[in-house]
C-alpha cells in the first residue's frame, strides 16, 4: 500500500493515498488506482480512513458518458464509504451530533469514496452501528436511502401489499426489509436462486418473465397497493400499471423515459426525476436505527481496490444479489481485551497479540518481553500493557491523571511502533497513533499499583 505524508507548514500535513479515478470516459478499462494528495480537512470537515466503499450503478454511469462528458478528468468515484475518523477540524457536527477522532462512521452523500482516505463534510457522517461489519456499512446508504425514498413516495404503510421488482438487487433488498419493518406484506420478483434468501427475510418471492401478473394475482387476488421498480424493464412498468390502481403509488428508480411517459413517479438522479434530497438525508439515521434493531442487513460481496474494474464489469453484467463493495485497506483487527487466568488471578491482555506475533515471524521478529501473571508467563511486545478489568479484592483503582481520560483510544498511547517492528506501522510506512490498531491503551492511566504488581 502506498501512503506518504508531506509537511508543508508547522500545522499542516498533506497526505497522499491510493484512490480510484476515471482517466477518460468509457468502460471499466478507464479506471486506474493512483496516488493522489487527498488534502487536509477544512472547517467542519473530517478525514476518514476508508474501510469499505459501496459500488453503485451511478458510479459507472458518471464515467461512461451516460450523464454527459462535462465532468473534469481524472474523475474521483464513489458516493458512499465507511471508516474511522482520523482528523476533525473545528466543531464538526453531523446529523447524530458531534464527530470525534476515532469514531467509526458511515459517510454519504460524498464524492471520491473509492480511496484509502477521504475528506468529507461532517454533515455527511453518521455513526456506524457497532455490530455492523465494514463491508455492510460501506454498502448501506445509497441503496438504503433510495429504498426509503421509494417507500415514502408510494406511501407504503402497515398491512398494505407492496410489489418490488428486482427484489434481490441492492435497492430491492433494502426496500423489502424496510417495508417489512413497517408492517407491509411484500411480493418480490427475483430469479429462483434468490428465492430462499427472500423467504428468509419474510418476503414472498416470484419469478419474473412471461405470466408475472398472473403469478402475482395468485399470491394476492385482490391486487397490490403499491409497486417499486428497481430494474427498469417494460415488464416491470407494465405489470405495475396492471396491478396497481393508483399510478401515484408506482415508483421507478431507473425507467426514466418510460415511467415519465406513463405518469408514474420517477425518483433519483435521472432526467426529470425527483432527487428526494431531504427524504434521503433523513433516511440515514432511520437506516442505522433499523440495523441496530436487527431489522435490516446488507448482503455484500467485496473486492480489493485494485480489482475495481472487475467489480464494475460484474455490476454492469447485472443479476448481482445485494451490494458490491471495495475494501481499500486491510487493516489489522482492533485488539480486544480477553481474560487470562492463572494462579487464581485474572488479568486482561489484548486479543490478537498472537496473530501479530505470527505475522512477523516470517519477516522481522520483535523483541518480546515476558510478563508473569499468577505464576504463568505471558509474552507480549514491549510497550503493550494489560488493562485489568477485575482487580484483586480490596485493591483500589487509581484515578486517571488530570487532563486524560482512562482507556481513551487514539490519545496518549506511548507506543514505540518502529522500535517494536509494529506490523501496522510497517504496512503504512510510519505510525499514526490516531489510527493505531495494535495498542489502543492509554498507558499513562493504566500504570497503577495493581498493574505493576501483576507484572512482577
Amino acid at each position: 500500500m502506498t501512503m506518504t505524508a508531506r509537511v508543508t507548514s508547522p500545522n499542516r500535513v498533506d497526505r497522499t493515498a491510493r484512490v480510484v479515478v476515471a482517466t477518460a470516459f468509457g468502460g471499466p478499462e478507464v479506471l486506474a488506482v493512483v496516488d493522489e494528495d487527498i488534502g487536509v480537512p477544512g472547517a467542519g470537515e473530517v478525514r476518514i480512513a476508508v474501510r469499505a466503499a459501496g459500488i453503485n450503478a451511478l458510479d459507472w454511469k458518471r464515467y461512461s458518458g451516460a450523464m454527459g462528458t462535462s465532468a473534469r478528468l481524472p474523475m474521483r468515484i464513489g458516493f458512499e464509504a465507511a471508516g474511522v475518523v482520523l482528523d476533525v477540524v473545528g466543531a464538526a457536527v453531523g446529523p447524530a451530533g458531534r464527530v470525534r477522532v476515532g469514531d467509526e462512521v458511515i459517510a454519504f452523500h460524498i464524492d471520491g469514496g473509492y480511496a484509502e482516505e477521504v475528506v468529507v463534510p461532517a454533515s455527511a457522517v453518521v455513526p456506524k452501528p457497532a455490530a455492523m461489519g465494514w463491508e455492510a456499512a460501506g454498502g448501506l446508504m445509497l441503496a438504503g436511502t433510495a429504498a426509503v425514498h421509494a417507500l415514502t413516495a408510494t406511501a407504503v404503510s402497515a398491512e398494505e401489499t407492496l410489489l418490488v421488482h428486482a427484489a434481490a438487487g441492492g435497492v430491492g433488498l433494502m426496500a423489502v426489509q424496510v417495508a417489512l419493518a413497517r408492517g407491509a406484506r411484500v411480493i418480490g420478483t427475483a430469479s429462483e436462486g434468490n428465492h430462499p434468501y427472500l423467504r428468509k427475510l419474510g418476503a414472498e418471492p416470484t419469478t419474473y418473465g412471461e405470466g408475472l401478473a398472473d403469478r402475482v394475482r395468485e399470491l394476492v387476488p385482490r391486487g397490490v397497493d403499491a409497486a417499486i421498480d428497481c430494474v427498469g424493464t417494460d415488464e416491470a412498468v407494465d405489470v405495475s400499471l396492471e396491478l396497481v390502481a393508483n399510478r401515484d403509488r408506482i415508483a421507478s428508480i431507473v425507467a426514466f423515459q418510460r415511467g415519465g411517459a406513463v405518469g408514474i413517479k420517477i425518483l433519483g438522479g435521472g432526467p426529470g426525476a425527483d432527487p428526494g434530497t431531504d427524504v434521503r438525508n433523513r433516511a440515514r439515521l432511520q437506516l442505522t436505527a433499523l440495523v441496530e434493531q436487527g431489522k435490516l442487513e446488507v448482503r455484500t460481496r467485496s473486492f480489493e481496490l485494485a480489482e475495481v474494474a472487475e467489480a464494475h464489469r460484474e455490476g454492469q453484467a447485472g443479476h448481482v444479489s445485494g451490494k458490491l463493495v471495495l475494501t481499500p485497506t486491510a487493516y489489522p483487527a482492533r485488539p480486544r481485551l480477553s481474560k487470562i487466568s492463572g494462579g487464581g488471578k485474572r488479568s486482561t491482555s489484548p486479543r490478537g497479540v498472537g496473530q501479530i506475533r505470527s505475522s512477523l515471524r516470517s519477516s522481522t521478529r520483535p523483541r518480546w518481553v515476558a510478563h508473569r501473571i499468577g505464576g504463568r508467563e505471558q509474552r507480549q511486545p514491549p510497550g503493550l500493557t494489560r488493562r485489568t478489568s477485575r482487580r484483586r479484592a480490596g485493591s483500589r483503582r487509581v484515578p486517571a491523571r488530570p487532563g486524560t481520560r482512562s482507556g481513551r483510544r487514539f490519545e496518549n498511547a506511548r507506543c514505540r511502533p518502529l522500535e517494536l517492528n509494529c506490523p501496522f506501522a510497517l504496512s503504512r510506512g510510519g505510525c499514526d497513533p490516531r489510527l493505531c490498531r495494535v495498542t489502543l491503551v492509554d498507558m499513562a492511566d493504566e500504570q497503577d499499583a495493581t498493574d505493576r504488581e501483576a507484572t512482577r
